[in-house]
C-alpha cells in the first residue's frame, strides 16, 4: 500500500487561488474553534495557511520522535522537517487540548488522511480524545481508499466548498 500511497503523493497538483480558498476554509473553521483550547500547525506548500489564526492561546506542534504540543509564542525555529515551529517550552499534554487541526497532502471521503509518510500524527492522535478537524483543498479531497489500519481519521473535514463530519 506504502507505494500507492507514494504515487497518490506524487500526482497530486499545486492549488490556484489559494489565499481565497484559505480564507473559505478558515470562516468554516472558526465556528469549531470559539472558546476551545486548540492547536493548529505551521503550513507547506500545498497545505491550508491558517496562519490568520495565530494567537497566543493556540498550541503548535513541535517534532522530535514524535509530535508535541506548545503554546504560540508567535517565534519561530525551523524544525525538524523544515516545518516552522514555536519557540516555547510551555508543552500542553495532547488530551487537554479540545480541537486538533490536522495538515494534509490529500484526504479521502472516508476521511482518511494521506500526510508525509512518516505517520507522526497517527502516532501522537491514536488516543486523543477531542475533537480532530481536517482541512484541504477541495481539489486534494480523492475518491481512492488509500488508509491502512494505523491511518488516522478525522472526525469532520473542511474544504473551501463544504464541511464533511464523519462516524468514527
Amino acid at each position: 500500500m506504502s507505494t500507492y500511497k507514494d504515487q497518490l503523493r506524487k500526482s497530486l497538483k499545486p492549488i490556484s487561488n489559494k489565499e481565497e480558498k484559505d480564507q473559505r476554509i478558515i470562516q468554516y473553521l472558526k465556528f469549531f474553534l470559539e472558546g476551545k483550547k486548540v492547536a493548529l500547525y505551521m503550513a507547506l506548500a500545498n497545505e491550508v495557511d491558517l496562519s490568520k489564526l495565530l494567537k497566543e492561546d493556540i498550541y503548535l506542534p513541535k517534532t522530535d520522535d514524535r509530535i508535541s504540543f506548545y503554546k504560540n509564542t508567535g517565534n519561530f525555529t525551523k524544525g525538524k522537517f523544515g516545518v516552522l515551529e514555536p519557540l516555547s517550552e510551555e508543552k500542553i499534554d495532547t488530551n487537554d487540548l479540545d480541537v486538533i487541526v490536522i495538515p494534509a497532502l490529500a484526504y479521502n471521503k472516508k476521511g482518511y488522511r494521506l500526510g508525509r509518510g512518516k505517520g507522526y500524527y497517527d502516532k501522537a492522535l491514536e488516543n486523543f480524545s477531542g475533537l480532530k478537524i481536517g482541512v484541504i483543498y477541495d481539489d486534494l479531497l480523492i475518491d481512492d481508499d488509500f488508509q491502512e489500519a494505523h491511518d488516522l481519521k478525522v472526525d469532520i473535514l473542511i474544504t473551501e466548498k463544504r464541511v464533511i463530519k464523519f462516524e468514527v
